[in-house]
């Protein structure tokens, strides 16, 4: 995914990015996350950009429209939404380009992230902490 997002122009990155925390979200949500206009320009971004750069650099569209499916994780059944479509078990991809290194953390379907993140960079290091549920045992004070 990290690969499909750091070629995306920045409406449809904003798209995709829009369902990292979420796992689906209705067309307007889209258009709304990304400062479109209307529904028309989420949709075409999503046939248009986002799923043919998928489909060429993994294999498999990003992005699918469900009639209807059930959230694992909360139960509910949701309808007429679009789905980010990932790969089963943990995932970890880094990508880096000339200005950035992305990187994304992808938990499986019987683990979520939920706590604080901390990050900090050296001259030639680069460190993402994150800690499950609650904050780090130095930061309980």
């Amino acid at each position: 995914m990290i690969k499909v997002l750091s070629e995306l122009d920045p409406k449809s990155r904003a798209i995709v990015k829009y369902f990292i925390p979420r796992r689906h979200a209705s067309l307007h949500e889209l258009a709304s996350a990304a400062g479109l206009r209307n529904h028309m320009e989420a949709l075409r971004c999503v046939r248009e950009i986002i799923n043919p750069l998928a489909r060429r650099l993994a294999g498999k569209e990003l992005l699918t429209l469900k009639r209807a499916a059930t959230d694992p994780l909360t139960g509910e059944t949701v309808t007429y939404h679009w789905w980010l479509e990932m790969a089963p078990g943990s995932l970890v991809e880094v990508c880096e380009s000339d200005r950035e290194v992305l990187i994304s953390l992808t938990a499986d379907d019987n683990s979520s992230f939920s706590g604080s993140a901390e990050a900090w960079v050296t001259k030639r290091n680069a460190v993402v902490k994150i800690s499950k549920g609650g904050l780090p045992r130095g930061d309980q004070d």
